[in-house]
C-alpha cells in the first residue's frame, strides 16, 4: 500500500513539473520536449532526461524566424531527413537510414524567450542506435553555428 502511495506521489510531482514548465509563446501553448525511454536509442534536451540520454538544447541568436529558417535548412542538409510538420514553434522531422530504411523521429521546439531550440531524436524501432541520434543532433548543431 505504501509503495502505491509513493508511486502516485511521484507521478503527481512529475505532472506538476510538466504543467509548470508549459509556456505560452505568441498565443500558442507549448509543452516541453519529451524525455527518452530507457533504451539507448534516443537523446533529448528535456531537463528531466538522465545523463546518458541528455543533449543540450541549441542556442540561437537573432529572431525566431531566422532561427527557424536556419534549422530547416540544416535539417534538409542532413542525409535522409525530411520535415513532416512545421507548426508555429514546433518542427517534426524524420530521418530514414539509407541501408535498412530505419526511421528516427526528430522534434525541435523553438523557445524564443530563452534563445533556445529544444531537441529530441529517437529511433522508432530497435534498442541500439550505435550513437546515430546523438551524432545527428550534434551535426545539426554544427550547421546552425556556421
Amino acid at each position: 500500500m505504501h509503495k502505491n502511495r509513493l508511486k502516485f506521489a511521484f507521478q503527481a510531482l512529475l505532472a506538476a513539473i510538466t504543467l509548470a514548465s508549459t509556456t505560452t509563446t505568441c498565443g500558442e501553448a507549448t509543452k516541453p520536449i519529451e524525455g527518452c525511454p530507457a533504451s539507448p536509442n534516443c537523446v533529448s534536451s528535456n531537463p528531466l532526461t538522465d545523463d546518458d540520454h541528455h543533449a543540450l538544447p541549441y542556442r540561437v541568436d537573432g529572431s525566431p524566424a531566422v532561427a527557424k529558417d536556419k534549422l530547416k535548412k540544416a535539417l534538409l542538409a542532413e542525409p535522409g531527413v525530411s520535415i513532416v510538420e512545421d507548426t508555429g514553434t514546433l518542427i517534426r522531422a524524420q530521418a530514414t537510414s539509407k541501408l535498412f530504411h530505419f526511421v528516427d523521429d526528430l522534434v525541435f521546439q523553438l523557445d524564443p524567450e530563452n534563445h533556445l531550440i529544444q531537441v529530441r531524436s529517437a529511433s522508432r524501432v530497435g534498442y541500439w542506435d550505435f550513437g546515430v541520434n546523438r551524432r545527428r543532433i550534434e551535426a545539426i548543431r554544427k550547421k546552425l553555428a556556421q
